[in-house]
């Protein structure tokens, strides 16, 4: 077997493990040890690495769009717009709710108030102003 047909397939399983990892469920988590990072930006190997991995990326990305029917510009322009307008409208209603839920932990702060001191304004309420009166004047 020739060095590309190798490959193409580890690339092949790489991308099928990757694809069942992704269903089942488990996070793929990349652990980048910066020190050894920097240090192999100067070799080839990393300007080779990185060739590829942003080769890989770009493939992605059009067989993103392609599946997804967005190889006409305007029409990625058109489908970007709308995301964007309902994302905004999100945020909004999200901003809206917000301000609902402060409003409603103010209400419930003054009810607790009221609550605690809604025994001694009854009791308050049941003295007649005379009594009041008369009491100050002695």
């Amino acid at each position: 077997m020739s060095a590309m047909k190798i490959d193409a397939l580890s690339v092949e399983h790489v991308n099928k493990s990757v694809k069942e990892t992704w269903l089942a469920g488990q996070k793929l988590e990349m652990l980048i040890d910066l020190q050894n990072s920097i240090k192999s930006k100067d070799s080839p190997g990393y300007a080779h690495w990185a060739k590829v991995f942003s080769l890989k990326q770009a493939a992605k990305t059009l067989l993103f769009l392609q599946e997804n029917n967005l190889t006409d510009m305007k029409k990625l322009q058109y489908t970007s717009q709308n995301a964007k307008d309902d994302f905004n409208a999100l945020q909004s209603e999200i901003r809206a709710i917000d301000n609902r839920l402060e409003q409603i932990s103010t209400l419930q702060k003054h009810i607790r108030a009221y609550r605690k001191t809604k025994d001694i304004y009854a009791q308050y309420g049941k003295i007649t102003l005379d009594k009041i009166i008369r009491k100050w004047q002695t």
